[in-house]
């Protein structure tokens, strides 16, 4: 009798939850269809502000929440029900995703456990997915106790630099938390595109390098590596983003 009323208690549970995620997703469902009707109809700068509303309030906030779910999920081990080895092949498989592309999800879900302010601007809209990407990046790099040091200002430095730009300041903040580890990652950076035939180029001569030819030619290949480190420019575009100095252009 107590087993009976026990199963009955769990397929209640079990009912209710799955009411509650057919009713979200027939939202998100809901709402990715008039998004997707107002934005054919939209035109100008009302059309420029939909286009950034898709990303602030729906795609970044929506990437947000995977990564949690991701998180939970990899902690779970439930993926390994399925067949897969990894919650990364899982993610290829039933997401449809690159190794990379998994790769790089797992691996912010794991970092923004560590990160709350990150964390935070992520799941409002406040960071991009791209810039969330490389603060993670650089808490797998550099750890994420040396991250959330600066979390504040690193945050606020993406949110007023592309992520073109926000690269540059992450390298040289790793570069100034450690500097050997961040010549180490440079060199290896070099080290997987000059051995898939990546060019060189020195003033206006440009030449392919084969993997071949370039690791017989060491020298060359530490000069290319050497190109990695922060330039003073660099250096000063880091300082002021970040807060820790000033410079003039």
């Amino acid at each position: 009798m107590v087993h009976a009323y026990i199963m009955a208690a769990v397929q209640v549970q079990q009912t209710a939850r799955s009411h509650r995620f057919e009713t979200a997703l027939a939202k998100l469902r809901d709402g990715v269809q008039a998004m997707a009707a107002w934005v054919h109809q939209a035109e100008g700068e009302d059309l420029g502000e939909g286009l950034i509303q898709i990303r602030e309030s729906g795609i970044d906030p929506l990437e947000a929440a995977f990564a949690g779910g991701v998180r939970r999920f990899d902690k779970s081990g439930e993926f390994a029900a399925d067949g897969a080895v990894s919650v990364i092949a899982w993610l290829k498989w039933k997401c449809k995703l690159s190794g990379g592309a998994a790769a790089e999800r797992v691996e912010i879900a794991r970092q923004l456990e560590k990160l709350p302010q990150t964390e935070a601007a992520f799941a409002s809209g406040d960071l991009g997915y791209q810039h969330v990407a490389l603060i993670a990046r650089t808490a797998e790099h550099v750890g994420a106790a040396a991250v959330r040091k600066e979390e504040g200002r690193l945050v606020q430095a993406a949110q007023t630099h592309d992520p073109g730009q926000f690269v540059g300041v992450t390298k040289n903040f790793e570069h100034r938390v450690d500097a050997e580890g961040a010549l180490t990652e440079a060199n290896r950076a070099h080290a997987r595109r000059y051995l898939h035939g990546a060019t060189c180029t020195w003033g206006s001569r440009r030449t392919a390098w084969s993997a071949s030819t370039v690791c017989s030619m060491p020298k060359v290949a530490r000069r290319c590596a050497a190109r990695s480190s922060p330039s003073c420019s660099q250096r000063k575009m880091t300082r002021v983003a970040l807060g820790s100095g000033s410079t003039t252009r």
